[in-house]
């Protein structure tokens, strides 16, 4: 059944839906995205918002606001593989009335007005317009990035050349102007959260303007080396990890770290032999390895009188912060879908 046909059938009041319905496919959708397949629950979640926005509306106690969630999330999760610039635009636009219910929303603390969720849900957009072009550049430098994008794009539409995504609608913009407005949502996140989530909002922020000076052949070295400390200044590295590898290898590049003479406490868990069988299965579901650091200990640079100056050995990067999910609360992704 086409699209319009479906959602005008959803939208017709004679059309008998209750708000457990909704959530019921919701649910179902989010099992898709932590399964991996993050394309398959885009038809339902689209149903989902129109049914849900012309019934109970779209402020947050509408079940508008969970499918918005998990719909901005399978977006991000599918145009790393499927480009399609009518996705993206119905994701920013569902992304965006959620940015302007809560800024419109008093605070309270809690619910609507909560800045926690206003940051998340920035956060959320921001990686919206980041990860399409970044999401599977892992081992490239930035500069590299935009052409794997664009031969992403040209293979999908040599392999799929019914697929509506290329022979209609509007087109993905371009990845700098996608990039530069991540940035911008970035920063705002970064003003609103604390804690280990401003650690991961700041990682992502390092990231785009990595991006930004690699296309643009521009140096962005002292704002992406100020995220990068701040990030690792409240990121956990027991809830992230491999964000914190990420932090530890661009400190590390900037002159801002040493290298030990082995990788234990880098991480906060212990390492396996690199012939392990689990070893071997982890990096595969993960992205792309990047190419090692070098293992030369450079001169410590003072942190402008900070005393802290960990001594870490960074092997390798894990997985971009693109590739991991906004986080909010109620659309988490597993490890396995990202």
């Amino acid at each position: 059944m086409p699209e319009a046909e479906a959602i005008r059938q959803v939208v017709d009041p004679d059309f008998a839906l209750s708000p457990e319905a909704v959530v019921s496919v919701v649910a179902g959708a989010l099992r898709l995205v932590r399964s991996g397949t993050p394309h398959a629950a885009v038809p339902a979640l689209t149903l989902a918002l129109e049914a849900a926005a012309v019934r109970w509306g779209t402020d947050p106690a509408s079940p508008w606001w969970w499918a918005a969630d998990v719909y901005v999330e399978a977006a991000r999760l599918s145009l790393v593989g499927h480009p399609d610039g009518l996705l993206f635009r119905r994701a920013h636009d569902t992304a965006r009335t959620q940015i302007d219910a809560l800024r419109a929303a008093p605070d309270t603390g809690s619910g609507a007005g909560d800045t926690t969720e206003l940051a998340e849900t920035l956060f959320a957009a921001g990686l919206l317009h980041l990860s399409p072009y970044a999401g599977q550049s892992a081992g490239l430098e930035p500069a590299g990035a935009p052409a794997v994008w664009e031969e992403r794009g040209r293979r999908h539409r040599s392999l799929h050349p019914d697929d509506p995504a290329h022979t209609s609608g509007p087109d993905m913009p371009a990845p700098e102007e996608a990039v530069e407005a991540a940035v911008g949502y970035f920063e705002e996140a970064a003003g609103l959260a604390s804690g280990h989530e401003r650690g991961r909002v700041l990682k992502a922020l390092a990231e785009a303007l990595s991006f930004l000076a690699g296309t643009r052949r521009e140096s962005r070295d002292r704002e992406i080396l100020r995220a990068a400390r701040e990030a690792f200044d409240v990121l956990d590295p027991r809830r992230d990890p491999l964000g914190r590898l990420y932090l530890l290898r661009v400190l590390h590049r900037l002159g801002e770290l040493d290298l030990p003479g082995e990788l234990r406490g880098c991480s906060p868990y212990p390492s396996r032999p690199s012939g392990s069988r689990r070893g071997s299965t982890r990096r595969r579901a993960s992205s792309p390895r990047r190419s090692p650091l070098p293992w030369r200990p450079i001169a410590p640079i003072s942190r402008g009188g900070c005393s802290r100056r960990p001594t870490v050995i960074c092997p390798g990067s894990p997985r971009t912060p693109s590739a991991g999910c906004a986080g909010r609360a109620r659309c988490t992704a597993s490890p396995a879908a990202v």
